[in-house]
């Protein structure tokens, strides 16, 4: 029999175990369900502090044991793999602690608190432990994101000459997946322009923004506060535009085309639009984790995280001189 894995969640929310109903989902939304499915993993404790959370959340995923605190799990000990899940702001506290412990693998929620300096230092000691941390910018863990991007490397769609993108929810919540994918699918780290004025005064706006990918302008629109939510990527290239939609869950492919109104112009057509692969990524991303000893390979990690959280953090900081 195979080596099975046994995994400790940090944090009871959405990304946890609240995005799914249940064990029945068809869509694998959550590291809880993500470890249920898995062949290799088995989900045996959580750590949440209100004690309410934590008895839910053990009774919706049939977890054995629920802790109060990481400390509380780690002196137990009983796993070898652990999902950080804790809000923002506690996931590097999180990380130092399972640094110092015997864990194997790790598997950690975004945006890894927008310290860039700590997020990398940190990467460098796990490296040195040969201990792998996956950081959940899911769609690189897609299938389908990785077809794409093999596909925009070999020409398909022709010379590649801007992205446009669009993000609500916070310039490092929301807008750092943004950038992680721009980063992903062209292979370059985006580096920030010039931004425009935000116009709030909250801890984490949603901020426009130009940036370039090497020499390829990428540019950033957020979309304002409660005018509903937006996630699209437009990768356009001179043969077609290609758009992520549906907040990653589909793909729109844009060729150019004879126009029906004017004679010998070529205009956009329709195109096709495709479903991906994003209810599977999270199960990748456990594949990944438990195959990294053989591979040495993870789609996401610390250092590619790094990459967007600068960007959002630069972008955050400008917009506050303003």
């Amino acid at each position: 029999m195979s080596e099975r894995y046994k995994a400790l969640i940090v944090g009871a929310g959405k990304i946890a175990g609240g995005y799914n109903a249940g064990p029945d989902d068809d869509m694998v939304l959550t590291h809880a369900l993500a470890y249920l499915r898995h062949p290799k993993f088995d989900l045996v404790a959580c750590v949440e502090p209100n004690s309410e959370a934590r008895d839910a959340f053990v009774k919706k995923w049939g977890i054995p044991r629920g802790y109060a605190s990481l400390d509380a799990a780690l002196k137990d000990g009983g796993f070898d793999t652990v999902s950080v899940c804790s809000p923002t702001g506690t996931h590097l506290v999180a990380l130092e602690k399972l640094l110092a412990s015997d864990v194997a693998r790790v598997f950690a929620e975004k945006p890894l608190d927008g310290d860039v300096v700590a997020a990398r230092k940190l990467a460098d000691a796990f490296a040195n432990k040969k201990v792998p941390v996956a950081v959940n910018y899911t769609r690189r863990f897609d299938p389908a994101m990785k077809t794409l991007k093999a596909e925009i490397a070999s020409g398909k769609y022709g010379e590649l000459y801007s992205l446009v993108g669009w993000y609500d929810g916070g310039v490092m919540n929301n807008g750092s997946h943004l950038f992680d994918l721009a980063n992903y699918l062209t292979g370059q780290a985006a580096r920030l322009s010039q931004i425009a004025r935000s116009g709030q005064s909250v801890p984490d706006p949603s901020v426009s923004a130009l940036a370039m990918l090497g020499e390829t302008p990428f540019h950033i629109v957020a979309r304002p506060a409660g005018a509903g939510s937006r996630f699209e990527l437009e990768i356009a290239c001179l043969q077609a535009i290609v758009t992520i939609e549906d907040g990653g869950f589909a793909v729109r492919n844009r060729r150019y085309g004879s126009s029906a109104t004017f004679a010998g112009e070529k205009v956009l057509q329709r195109g096709d639009w495709t479903a991906t692969r994003f209810g599977e990524a999270m199960l990748a991303a456990l594949d990944e984790l438990a195959a990294w000893q053989h591979t040495g390979e993870l789609s996401s990690d610390m250092n590619s995280a790094s990459h967007a959280i600068e960007l959002a953090s630069t972008i955050r900081k400008r917009a506050s001189e303003r």
